[in-house]
């Protein structure tokens, strides 16, 4: 059981909304894989989107507090930002 919201990666179905960019510190990141988890050490992580070529990703998620995940080869990112999605 992982609560309420998507399950497997989903952008989500929620009333939320959470976007953002990423970048590697100037440029647009393409293909950022972006996760959302229930829990600050990242183990229920129950959203996913990947950014597009503008370094943006979008999610649907319920409203309430997540920590963001990130995810591309050959890049290391802080951890565990937390976000709360309205």
């Amino acid at each position: 059981t992982h609560g309420s919201g998507a399950w497997g990666g989903a952008s989500g179905s929620g009333t939320g909304s959470y976007t953002d960019t990423i970048t590697d510190g100037a440029n647009p990141l393409d293909g950022v894989r972006v996760q959302l988890s229930t829990d600050s050490q990242g183990t229920h992580r129950v959203y996913e989107a990947h950014t597009n070529a503008s370094g943006v990703f979008t999610m649907s998620p319920d409203p309430g507090t997540y920590w963001r995940w990130l995810d591309l080869a050959g890049y290391s990112f802080v951890q565990d930002t937390q976000v709360v999605v309205t």
